[in-house]
């Protein structure tokens, strides 16, 4: 069968399909895209929101430096870079992945959502919105990862 006639019987397929099930099989996709179980929309891992680096904003190119500050943390500590998902965010708002999750009043960047398998500690900044645990800031995103990984704390930081 030729590459044209696959694409073909694929297209036929997905016309057959009724529209409830193109749009139940689509959220699944987005699920699995975004690190959710379709099944119970809990995130399997951890995710990192960050604005991309070099944005456009006030008339030149620009980059956050809490944002700079994590990527150098994941650059130091490749475990963590391996336990987290990073996902990109505009600049400007709403930032509708993250708003998704948090709500309109909680689009910083950068925000780590916690999983809910993730362990929680304590002086970290943890924040809960609709039953999502997440952290809105770069220090303390910094002192969570201190106290789940054992990486140094952050300067200026000197514990409770």
């Amino acid at each position: 069968m030729s590459k044209f006639a696959a694409l073909s019987l694929t297209a036929l397929s997905l016309t057959a399909l009724s529209l409830t099930a193109l749009s139940l099989t689509a959220l699944i996709l987005i699920a699995l895209v975004l690190n959710l179980d379709p099944l119970t929309s809990d995130m399997k891992r951890d995710s990192l929101f960050l604005l991309a680096p070099g944005f456009v904003d006030n008339g030149q190119r620009e980059y956050c430096p809490e944002c700079a500050e994590l990527w150098g943390l994941l650059s130091y500590f490749p475990s963590i870079k391996d336990s987290v998902d990073v996902c990109y965010q505009p600049i400007s708002r709403p930032r509708p992945e993250i708003q998704r999750l948090l709500g309109e009043q909680n689009q910083n960047c950068p925000s780590l959502v916690l999983a809910a398998t993730s362990p929680e500690f304590g002086a970290c900044g943890i924040q809960l919105y609709q039953g999502l645990r997440f952290i809105d800031n770069a220090k303390d995103i910094g002192l969570y990862y201190a106290q789940r990984f054992g990486t140094p704390v952050p300067r200026g930081y000197h514990g409770a």
